[in-house]
């Protein structure tokens, strides 16, 4: 799905994250719900980015 930028398995209380792009909160409702029907799912929390103060995928080694 091209909305889904990034999936990182977690350690602790979540089990996933996910970052997604989507282009309004309606959309953003129907994403959710189609996340609640996968089984296995047991339940999802929402976040919204306000603002992104910094944002690379540069690393210096």
């Amino acid at each position: 799905r091209p909305e889904v930028l990034e999936i990182h398995e977690m350690a602790g209380e979540h089990d996933l994250l996910l970052k997604v792009v989507l282009e309004n909160t309606e959309r953003l409702n129907v994403f959710l719900h189609e996340i609640d029907r996968i089984e296995g799912v047991a339940g999802s929390r929402t976040y919204l980015v306000l603002k992104t103060e910094k944002e690379t995928t540069a690393v210096d080694i």
